[in-house]
């Protein structure tokens, strides 16, 4: 119940879209957003610096 009124919340309590297909793809949008901006807000309360991929180095030749 929590996750359902945070989202409503953030993203309002109503649905744009008219055809349940694309209601269904924008609930799930919806939820994608929540949870990054969860883990941002968590990742910036905690102090966290991430590293989501290394710097090549000199002479490694990245795989194509």
């Amino acid at each position: 119940e929590t996750v359902f009124s945070m989202v409503k919340r953030k993203f309002g309590g109503s649905l744009r879209s008219k055809l349940l297909i694309a209601q269904t793809n924008e609930i799930l949008c919806k939820c994608i957003a929540h949870n990054l901006s969860v883990l941002v807000a968590a990742i910036y309360e905690i102090g966290l610096a991430p590293h989501f991929w290394q710097p090549a180095s000199e002479g490694v030749v990245a795989p194509s």
